[in-house]
């Protein structure tokens, strides 16, 4: 029976997050740390592979610091361990029986494996991994496999008006924050009301504003709904003068 694949933590079934099953997670931005922590603290094993070294990784950069262990004590343990495990990489020829072995964390088994893509699916259900450089393989039989590699927003069902006045719009710009984004940046957007820039009222939250995880959709929530209470108070404020203000 072919692999169950998924590209969304939400798509992973019940029966797969469990102690005794293992899930094969490609990637190593902010949606695959999610996905890891998550499984990870269902008791689940987690085969954590990715292309390139831990700290070239989103999860790597954000989370490897010494700073981060007070605010994202899960996130960055995630990041210890991928540094931990980041080599050796997986043998030539090697098996299950043979592969790198699992160690503990945030309460399920986690194996990293850096300098690693997934080749292929077997019939039978073998995931195929093998080294960024060609010289290794690593042959492992899992529950799922969740590939969480990044994604392009498909922005067509916006009114003609406002996809001309996007690209009226010089290109956004490639850092948030005064910080180089890993994530593409859709919108160009004010940081503090999330409004974009040359089309107001139109409002860009979580990844098309650029580097993003979950915990950022409160800041970017609050700031819409406060940006759109300044602006209702400040339109009465404008009515009131003119002898039209709205009740309270």
């Amino acid at each position: 029976e072919r692999q169950l694949v998924v590209h969304h933590i939400s798509a992973l079934p019940e029966e797969v997050q469990a102690p005794s099953k293992t899930v094969l997670v490609v990637g190593a931005g902010l949606s695959a740390a999610d996905c890891v922590i998550h499984l990870l603290r269902r008791g689940t094993t987690v085969v954590h592979a990715y292309r390139g070294s831990p700290g070239a990784t989103k999860i790597g950069s954000k989370f490897g610091g010494a700073g981060s262990q007070g605010l994202y004590p899960e996130y960055y343990a995630l990041a210890l361990a991928m540094r931990a495990a980041s080599s050796p990489a997986p043998v030539a020829g090697a098996t299950r029986s043979n592969a790198p072995m699992p160690s503990t964390l945030l309460g399920g088994e986690y194996l990293g494996l850096a300098h690693t893509e997934l080749h292929r699916i077997d019939a039978d259900g073998t995931c195929q991994l093998v080294g960024s450089r060609g010289q290794s393989n690593l042959g492992l039989q899992t529950d799922a496999v969740a590939v969480l590699i990044g994604s392009r927003p498909d922005l067509t069902f916006l009114a003609d008006p406002l996809q001309e006045a996007l690209r009226a719009r010089s290109p956004p710009p490639s850092t948030v924050d005064d910080v180089r984004a890993t994530h593409p940046v859709y919108f160009d957007i004010d940081p503090f009301s999330m409004q974009v820039h040359g089309v107001p009222s139109m409002y860009a939250l979580g990844p098309l504003r650029g580097d993003n995880f979950a915990r950022f959709a409160i800041h970017d929530g609050f700031a819409v709904a406060d940006h759109l209470h300044q602006s209702a108070v400040s339109l009465n404020a404008a009515l009131g003068e003119a002898g039209l203000g709205l009740a309270h």
